[in-house]
Formats: structure tokens, sequence, C-alpha cells
């Protein structure tokens, strides 16, 4: 997969601007505060609609914009005769202020983020992950659980659109059920059940996942861990 071409319009500060890269190593060279990350928060965006930075879409555009986008044209196949792709996302301010966000794959439009996600990792020609290496990442380690619980369900959900699809109901309902836990008055007993009941078999899937996740991934990170640090203790997951 090769992004032969990539667009950013009033993305962070970067107005109107379109880069080309080599098919090989790409270096962005510049000083601090020139926009070397937003080019590759870009790339991430494009891969999963979501900024590794944790980002809102507020801050995603530059400011006093009403609108921003980011586009990229990938390239996969056989030389000869290569898949070409364009993929979109862009940002709308609305009449309420806030940002609408939008993307499209090859012209075609999609609302949803799981919807954009399926249509990517269906098709061979789509699929690209990005991985970014951040100095936050130590805070998988040293922060809370919740960081832990996000950075699994990211790696997951990229493998399997159906830990995705789970995901997104899990999270649906959990919402609903606390909306209820925080009404005023008696609760309602036969509904805070229902949501309970819905959510067990739901939560055990999502386990079931991670675990299954770990356990694959235990022997070749302990292997890699072992070869960049040899004298450190072993790595535990």
């Amino acid at each position: 997969m090769h992004i032969r071409k990539l667009w950013l319009r009033n993305f962070r500060n970067i107005q109107d601007v379109e880069f080309f890269p080599e098919t090989g190593l790409n270096f962005l060279v510049g000083a601090n505060g020139e926009g070397k990350t937003s080019w590759l928060e870009a790339i991430g965006l494009l891969g999963n609609l979501r900024s590794f930075r944790g980002s809102t879409t507020d801050e995603l555009v530059q400011w006093d914009k009403p609108e921003g986008s980011v586009l990229a044209e990938t390239q996969s196949g056989p030389t000869e005769s290569p898949w070409v792709t364009e993929l979109k996302v862009a940002f709308k301010k609305t009449e309420t202020g806030a940002f609408q966000r939008a993307a499209w794959i090859n012209a075609k439009g999609y609302r949803s983020g799981t919807s954009y996600l399926s249509q990517r990792f269906s098709s061979v020609e789509l699929g690209f992950h990005s991985i970014v290496f951040n100095p936050s990442d130590h805070e998988i380690v040293r922060g809370d659980p919740s960081g832990r619980r996000k950075y699994l369900n990211q790696v997951v959900a990229a493998e399997s659109l159906d830990y995705l699809e789970v995901l997104k109901r899990y999270q649906r309902i959990v919402e609903q059920r606390n909306a209820l836990l925080r009404q005023p008055g008696p609760q309602n007993r036969v509904l805070l059940r229902g949501f309970t009941d819905q959510l067990v078999p739901l939560a055990a899937r999502i386990v079931q996942a991670r675990w299954e996740w770990l356990n694959r991934m235990h022997l070749p990170l302990i292997n890699s861990a072992r070869c960049i640090a040899p004298t450190q203790a072993p790595l535990g997951l």
C-alpha cells in the first residue's frame, strides 16, 4: 500500500498543501510547530477516523475556518495495473457551531464510522493500517486501566469487524444504562435489569476477544522485548 498523494485543507495549522510521498522511507523535517505531526495525524485519521492525539473534531480544523478536509490517493496491487483508491474525511461547521464529520471512499459517502471502517477492512485494496510510535505510548503500561482498555479496543477492532460491532453496541447500552441511573427518584428496576441482561453477553464477548489477542501476541512481544532489551526483566502480559 502506497500513499501517492496527501492533501490537507484547513487541517490544524496547514491551510492548503499537497504532499506526494515517495514509495520508500519518507522524512518530514522542520522546526517545532510547523505541522510535521499533523501529516501523521491526517494519515491515521484516514485509517481509523480517530486522532492518535485524542483530539476532538473541533480541534482538527484550522482556527476560524468553517470547514476542513484530509484526502489521500492510495495505490496497491500490481505495478502494471494498480488499484487506486481515494479516501477523504471532511469537517463542516453546523448551525450549532459544532463540526460534523463525513467520510468518503471513491466518492461514496459514509456517515457512520463503523460503515466506513467495515468497507475499508473488508476490501484488500483498502485495508491499510497506520501504526504510530508516540512518546505517550508508555502510558499503556504506566497509566490507568482505561488507557489499556482503549488500546486493546483499537488493536482488536482493527482486526475484527465483529468486535467493532459488539463494542459499539456495548458502549451504546452502557450510555443508556448510565443515563437511567442518573435520573432522580426511584429506579425502574425492570428497565435497569433489561439493560444489564443485554450488557452481560456483550461484555463476555469483549473480554474473550481481548484474552485471545493477548494470548496470541504473548510470545511475539516477549521475544521482541528480549531482542530490544536483553538485560531487562521479562515482559509479561
